[in-house]
């Protein structure tokens, strides 16, 4: 997972990339990145997840929930991630079992 700080600074070295290269449409170029950063910092703000580390399940309790230590793991909690960022008041353990439980996998 990138470090909070580690993301901020590459929207800073992006800024002083376009800076520097003295483009056309520089002022759009630094809205857009300002705007990438509002919208970072409103999600890391609200706590939702971003990332499969900030998942209420993991690997684990899909195993223990009876699902094969295979690749199918890491594609299910994927699909569980999307879902989260579409919709991040499911990410809480018992909605995300009771979603896994309903998928046909």
């Amino acid at each position: 997972m990138i470090e909070d700080h580690l993301f901020i600074d590459l929207l800073k070295l992006k800024e002083a990339s376009y800076k520097a290269r003295n483009i056309d449409n520089l002022q759009e170029k630094i809205n857009v990145l300002n705007m990438i950063k509002n919208m970072y910092s409103d999600i890391k703000e609200k706590q939702q997840c971003l990332s499969l580390q900030e998942l209420a399940i993991n690997g684990s309790d899909l195993i223990n929930l009876g699902f094969k230590q295979d690749k199918n793991i890491g594609i299910l909690l994927s699909k569980l991630l999307e879902i989260v960022i579409e919709n991040p008041k499911l990410n809480n353990k018992k909605t995300l079992i009771q979603l896994v439980k309903a998928m046909d996998i």
